[in-house]
């Protein structure tokens, strides 16, 4: 096992360089000089390499620059909120972070919080063959043509989004519709499900985002 144990990390040494590159196109010299000598940048620095050491995937990655850059030059008072952010990242993953800003984006784009029904569906592939699937399943024809989507996809979303949910970043809530009259099964089966980005998840989108 001791060939696993190795100091060298491509990624992690990818992660500073483009990190450092996108550090020195925003500030000024004298800026950053400043910024590194507070007494949290360097313990700050050393666990965002640690983190991006052991990530992978672009989205992820950037997403743990675009928190360095924040949470050392653009609000280094809040320490706190940043360890905080890097923790989050660090149990993050790709799809979590994509899932969480589709959701945000939704949610502006209508003014409304989003079904949980096409929350699950984000990033679904509508496919013309079964082939390759882990777990194939026919949809309704489209444009005259057969469909399949692979089960196990939104299974993933499931996991996703119920691992959001407990980490506070998104809010599953339900709301009752107009009823015309009462159902047989109960008023309990009377509700559609939304998904809604907490004010903590947005607090991490922020400082995830690129920096305007």
């Amino acid at each position: 096992m001791r060939g696993l144990q190795v100091a060298y990390s491509p990624i992690r040494d990818r992660f500073v360089v483009e990190l450092a590159k996108k550090v020195d196109a925003l500030f000024e010299r004298q800026d950053i000089e400043i910024a590194l000598q507070r007494e949290p940048a360097p313990a700050l620095l050393s666990h965002a390499m640690n983190i991006a050491s052991r990530s992978f995937g672009q989205e992820k990655l950037e997403a743990l620059r675009n928190a360095t850059v924040s949470g050392i030059f653009y609000s280094p008072q809040n320490v706190n909120l940043t360890a905080l952010v890097f923790s989050m990242l660090d149990r993050l993953t790709d799809g979590h972070i994509s899932m969480l800003k589709e959701i945000a984006n939704l949610e502006n784009a209508t003014d409304h919080h989003v079904p949980w029904e096409r929350v699950k569906m984000i990033g679904v592939h509508f496919m013309p063959s079964p082939d390759g699937m882990k777990s194939p399943t026919r949809t309704l024809p489209i444009n005259g043509e057969d469909r399949f989507i692979d089960g196990l996809d939104i299974q993933t979303n499931e996991i996703l989004l119920a691992d959001m949910v407990s980490l506070g970043l998104v809010e599953q809530r339900s709301e009752s519709m107009t009823a015309i009259h009462e159902w047989s099964t109960g008023p309990s089966q009377n509700l559609f499900g939304y998904a809604l980005v907490t004010h903590k998840g947005r607090l991490v989108l922020e400082y995830i985002s690129e920096a305007k």
